[in-house]
């Protein structure tokens, strides 16, 4: 198993799942498992696979910006893109449903915070092709803007295998990552 630090959580996105990338995942030790897709065509399908194989291997589940879905497949929680400006999530049906939130700033810190997110991501930590290098975070200033956040917070985007050593410098509760778990 590939651990950083053990009481870290480790959020994968993706839009699919195939084998290579199901037997990657199960290096990690606390892994959960984001899936966002907007091909109407394979949601349902890869929906059904994703949510057996979480199950089957005890990873939690969430998925982006669609309650209804997220109910629907039994999912763990919901994951709110820094762009889901809605307030609905207040009255939620169990406690074991999480929300966890994006964000790229202080303000959008906020409105992740209005909507009870327990976990917010910061991104992006390190350099990404979406992002310019002027959009990047870097160590010093993540480090300084969740100093004073009341959630837990995650560090998100551009994380990959040759700057997994300076994650050891990053005060967070979890990392995100797409990319790193090809490379592994």
């Amino acid at each position: 198993m590939l651990i950083i630090n053990q009481n870290l959580e480790y959020f994968f996105f993706c839009e699919y799942l195939n084998d290579k990338i199901k037997k990657n995942i199960l290096k990690f030790n606390k892994i959960n498992l984001v899936y966002s897709n907007n091909n109407i065509k394979t949601l349902f399908n890869d929906l059904d696979k994703i949510s057996t194989f979480c199950k089957s291997k005890q990873i939690r589940f969430f998925i982006i910006d669609n309650y209804k879905l997220a109910v629907k497949y039994k999912a763990n929680g919901l994951f709110l893109s820094s762009s889901n400006k809605n307030k609905s999530y207040n009255n939620l049906p169990c406690n074991q449903f999480k929300i966890i939130g994006s964000a790229h700033n202080q303000i959008e810190y906020f409105h992740k915070f209005r909507q009870k997110c327990e976990m917010i991501t910061l991104s992006p930590v390190f350099f990404t092709k979406k992002y310019s290098c002027n959009k990047v975070i870097g160590i010093n200033k993540f480090n300084l803007t969740v100093k004073n956040w009341r959630t837990k917070s995650i560090a998100l985007g551009g994380i990959k295998k040759k700057n997994l050593n300076k994650l050891k410098m990053i005060k967070c509760n979890g990392f995100g990552f797409i990319s790193l778990i090809e490379e592994i």
